[in-house]
């Protein structure tokens, strides 16, 4: 199921802002009924003291005397409209004297004593009800306070304050949800830019992506399209010369069989016999060819060497001087193989038996008759060093460059090489990390030198 980023984020940020609102409504809801418990017990106590003040100033003056003192079902009433609330008229309040008088109450007050307790603040059950009381006793007079409210009154009046306080969070909300899902499009939209622009291109447009409006985030993912396209852009103009350079290359030796062949096919039977043997000549040369343009095109521009493991130069040095044994013995050329056995090389053993017979076939090609050919394989200081060198008449410095490119045969070669075979050397050796190295041999020819990364730089040296 693909996956919507717009979507995943839109999710993320909704789930995670409304989890916050959620815990911040509930922080607030019961932070603000906490203090609205604070306050509420901070004005029965208020109320409690200011009638306390009162009852003692006119107990003194002898206003509440024992003959003075109301019945027990006397109650003041608080008049005048401006404070007759609600709330007030649900607030009771008792007066006693002498802890056995009830000398004044409010309407809403019971006739029995609100508490059994002289100071503080407790919860009573009265008449089914659990109420808030708030009880003062005088400090010097037998006067005793009680003021209370129903506690189902102060929850709704703290639910109603609460509300209040909320409401602006739950209308913001919505408003907090519509900004997160425009600005998450906001910002998406260079993505979006980008996807258009890749969809609209031509197949053969493969121009560097402009990334100078990408947000920084998303720049890794252009800059790795980018690196692709450029990729993709080389491996285009290799096919494109590679293929110039196949019909070019192979345009002399089928240009040559085909002579030949009508050579054969107008001559006399010697001269048939002469011409067929150029045929099979050419086939050969056109085979090898196109074995060689086989592998270089396996090997550039992307080759699959990421699977390497150590390989053993020796063993591979022995197999490919015994495939070319037949061509050096028929031009009486001695090959010399000196190797350390336990010289390992991080790589493709196919890739380095290329490598390896490019370079002998390459020195046998020229080296003249009863020449030579000298392989060496060493290992020192964290490298190994294989070197080819052969007798023939080597190449000036001035041209160790060209002889690298694909195609190049140096002017007057009678060597019937198609001059692919160190443009494979060169590519193996770039896969291999390997540094290559053209120089004059003691033999007097060409040596060819490269150097490894050495796969146990710790292998003790023994030179067979």
């Amino acid at each position: 199921m693909n996956s919507s980023l717009r979507r995943r984020l839109l999710l993320t940020l909704l789930g995670v802002v409304s989890v916050a609102w959620l815990a911040a409504a509930l922080a607030s809801y019961y932070q603000n009924q906490y203090e609205i418990e604070a306050l509420f017990d901070a004005e029965l106590n208020e109320f409690a003291r200011i009638l306390n003040s009162i009852s003692g100033h006119e107990l003194v003056e002898e206003r509440l005397s024992r003959e003075q003192i109301l019945p027990a079902h006397t109650y003041l009433q608080v008049s005048g409209e401006p404070y007759s609330l609600d709330y007030q008229k649900k607030l009771a309040f008792q007066v006693w004297v002498d802890h056995a008088n009830l000398a004044l109450r409010s309407q809403s007050a019971p006739t029995q004593a609100l508490s059994r307790i002289s100071n503080g603040l407790t919860d009573e059950l009265i008449d089914g009800r659990i109420w808030r009381i708030a009880a003062l006793h005088h400090d010097e007079l037998p006067i005793q306070i009680y003021v209370g409210e129903p506690r189902d009154v102060r929850a709704e009046l703290g639910r109603d304050i609460t509300l209040h306080m909320l409401l602006p969070l739950l209308v913001a909300l919505p408003v907090l949800a519509m900004t997160i899902w425009y600005g998450v499009g906001y910002a998406l939209r260079p993505l979006h830019r980008l996807a258009t622009e890749m969809s609209r291109r031509d197949p053969n447009h493969l121009a560097p992506l402009d990334d100078s409006k990408v947000p920084q985030e998303a720049r890794p993912l252009t800059q790795s399209l980018n690196h692709l396209l450029k990729r993709v852009q080389h491996a285009f103009d290799y096919e494109h010369c590679f293929a110039a350079d196949v019909a070019h290359e192979l345009r002399t030796p089928l240009a040559g069989i085909k002579i030949q062949a009508q050579v054969a096919q107008r001559g006399t039977p010697a001269e048939r016999q002469t011409a067929l043997a150029q045929v099979v000549r050419g086939v050969d040369a056109a085979d090898r060819i196109v074995h060689q343009l086989l592998t270089l095109a396996r090997l550039d521009p992307e080759s699959d060497l990421s699977q390497h493991t150590p390989q053993a130069m020796a063993p591979i040095a022995a197999d490919v001087l015994t495939d070319l044994a037949p061509h050096a013995l028929a031009k009486r050329i001695d090959i010399i193989l000196t190797a350390t056995h336990i010289a390992q090389v991080r790589g493709s053993r196919d890739a380095l038996a290329i490598l390896l017979s490019n370079l002998v076939d390459n020195a046998i090609q020229h080296t003249p008759a009863r020449g030579s050919v000298e392989v060496r394989i060493e290992q020192s200081h964290g490298e190994v060093l294989l070197s080819v060198s052969d007798s023939g008449p080597g190449v000036p410095a001035t041209e160790y460059q060209k002889i690298l490119r694909r195609f190049y045969r140096r002017p007057g070669n009678g060597s019937s090489g198609s001059g692919l075979g160190l443009s494979i050397v060169q590519r193996i050796a770039d896969l291999h990390r390997a540094q290559l190295r053209l120089g004059r041999a003691d033999l007097g020819g060409l040596r060819v030198e490269l150097r490894f990364p050495a796969a146990d730089a710790g292998a003790p040296r023994n030179h067979g």
